[in-house]
């Protein structure tokens, strides 16, 4: 299978040691392609994603927005020409040592409201926080060299958030929308998008199939 990757993005393949995260770069890059192809109706090889400054890919000379996120065997990607957008996903049953984590990532107020949960909702709970916070720099381009902890989170309902910009930095908060997806009942996430309507396509694709049938070459 030809999976149009290109000088950069081989090279890139070839600096991952792990196998698995070979085979979620080659797979995740080459569904992208395909995406963004359907989009723009435009061939694959006709397509070039460039870099930005904090290493965020984008598609030269084409005003089509995407980002990308991966937890084990899982990927998405968010596509959209409505404006700059960042998704995140893990699973719920990621090993995460919250009492090493939280004062990182929740906001004063965020950690208040973590001690009130119930203990069996605290994993959720935090997870949640943190996808969003992590989708809202993804979409900003920002990393997560960020500070996290120093901006808050408030739920608008089970499935649309927004931020409360605590940080220094002049960001227009305004139309910045963030979205709670429904996914399988074993993952969490969160879309955020510069945009105050969404238009957004989700692809989402099971790594263990895809490395079996299309990715022998890369094992």
């Amino acid at each position: 299978m030809d999976l149009k990757l290109d000088e950069h993005e081989l090279n890139r393949l070839s600096s991952f040691y792990n196998v698995h995260d070979r085979n979620t770069f080659a797979v995740c890059r080459f569904y992208l392609k395909k995406l963004a192809s359907e989009f723009l109706d435009l061939p694959i090889d006709n397509l070039k994603i460039g870099y930005g400054t904090n290493g965020k890919p984008f598609i030269e000379n084409e005003k089509l927005y995407f980002n990308c996120s991966h937890t084990e065997d899982i990927f998405v990607i968010a596509i959209t020409t409505l404006g700059e957008i960042g998704i995140d996903i893990e699973w719920l049953h990621r090993p995460v040592v919250i009492s090493k984590l939280f004062n990182l990532i929740l906001s004063d107020s965020e950690q208040i409201s973590l001690s009130q949960c119930r203990e069996d909702k605290r994993r959720e709970f935090f997870l949640k926080i943190w996808t969003v916070k992590e989708s809202f720099f993804k979409g900003l381009g920002s990393g997560l060299s960020s500070p996290l902890k120093h901006i808050e989170v408030k739920f608008k309902n089970d499935s649309v958030a927004a931020i409360l910009n605590t940080f220094a930095g002049e960001i227009d908060l305004e139309n910045w929308q963030i979205l709670i997806p429904e996914l399988k009942s074993d993952l969490i996430g969160a879309i955020a998008i510069n945009c105050r309507s969404f238009n957004i396509e989700l692809d989402q694709q099971c790594l263990s199939e895809i490395i079996s049938s299309e990715l022998d070459l890369l094992i």
